[in-house]
């Protein structure tokens, strides 16, 4: 069990960890929602069921804007744990024999 954070410093860590922690769980459920739009409106192009395809093109378009969200706020959340916290980033992309994974 982790003790509280002491200081600011200590809180913007938590918030940038779990951010960061979140964020492939969060990118894994958006894509499936993406796929599931692209599904809805294959199908129903096929039965021709207009208001079905509309429903999948608006899926596919939130699908999109909470692509582009997740994957902006996962960069800032890197870019300020490497700002906030220097070294605390690999100074590379991960190699397969480096126990640092993003």
């Amino acid at each position: 069990m982790s003790s509280s954070p002491q200081n600011f410093g200590g809180v913007v860590r938590i918030f940038i960890d779990l951010a960061l922690d979140v964020a492939p769980l969060l990118i894994s459920l958006i894509v499936l929602f993406f796929f599931f739009g692209i599904a809805l409106y294959i199908f129903a192009a096929g039965n021709g069921d207009e208001k079905q395809m509309e429903k999948g093109k608006v899926i596919m378009t939130w699908g999109v804007i909470a692509m582009f969200t997740v994957f902006s706020l996962w960069g800032l959340s890197l870019f300020m744990k490497g700002f906030f916290f220097p070294g605390g980033l690999p100074a590379g992309p991960p190699t397969p024999n480096s126990s640092v994974i993003l």
